[in-house]
């Protein structure tokens, strides 16, 4: 099962774009089966624990508690997909 942090800011254009974005991919999957989201800076704790840099937003790729990806700036839908492990599942 996999899960996703995604880590954005209210002031950070991208982040504005993707979140709906991240939001329709996991709404829809099957395979999403947690989602947390994190403020860049209301959460430094947890922004420091995930060593997230400047680029923002940064999505977080887990299967079971291991990391396999991070997704950083803008994407597609269809790339977000592709990025997630979600080929297969209609969007």
């Amino acid at each position: 099962m996999k899960k996703i942090v995604l880590v954005t800011a209210v002031w950070c254009t991208s982040c504005i774009i993707m979140r709906p974005r991240y939001l329709e991919v996991i709404k829809n999957s099957n395979t999403v089966k947690e989602f947390n989201e994190y403020d860049f800076d209301d959460d430094e704790e947890i922004v420091d624990k995930l060593k997230i840099g400047n680029k923002l937003p940064v999505a977080i790729i887990y299967d079971g508690e291991e990391e396999v990806s991070r997704i950083i700036g803008e994407k597609s839908i269809n790339e977000l997909k592709g990025l997630i492990g979600l080929k297969n599942e209609e969007i």
